[in-house]
C-alpha cells in the first residue's frame, strides 16, 4: 500500500493498493482504492510515470477534480471520515482570537 494526500506533490511506488486522504472544512476523507482503479481515473490529469527509476514510480500532483472524485469514490475498499485533529481546531481558535484583538486594538485608538 502507498498514500497520497490532497495537493500533496508524491513520488508513489507502484503497488496493489493506494490510500488517499482528501481535506475538507472540518474532515479528513480517507479512503483506500485499487491500484488500477485510481490510475484509470487520474492517470491521464495528475501522474506522470518515472520511468527512468527503478523500481519505476509515479510523480503524483494535482488532485482530481471533484466530479472525478465522486466517481473514483464509488470503486473505494473502504472510507472513513474523521473530524480535523485538535490542533487545526486550536488553531484556527487561536487565530481568531488574534484578529479580535487586533480589531479592539484598532478601534480604540484616538482618531
Amino acid at each position: 500500500m502507498t498514500t497520497w494526500g490532497q495537493d500533496v506533490t508524491t513520488l508513489l511506488p507502484v503497488a496493489d493498493v493506494i490510500g488517499l486522504s482528501e481535506f475538507g472544512d472540518e474532515t479528513v476523507r480517507v479512503g483506500r482504492y485499487a491500484w488500477d482503479d485510481v490510475a484509470r481515473f487520474v492517470a491521464d490529469d495528475c501522474w506522470r510515470v518515472q520511468a527512468d527509476m527503478q523500481p519505476p514510480r509515479v510523480l503524483a500532483s494535482g488532485w482530481p477534480p471533484p466530479e472525478v472524485f465522486e466517481r473514483l469514490r464509488a470503486h473505494a475498499l473502504d472510507e472513513s471520515v474523521h473530524r480535523k485533529p485538535l490542533h487545526d481546531e486550536m488553531s484556527e481558535a487561536a487565530e481568531r482570537i488574534t484578529n479580535r484583538a487586533t480589531e479592539n486594538t484598532r478601534g480604540s485608538e484616538p482618531g
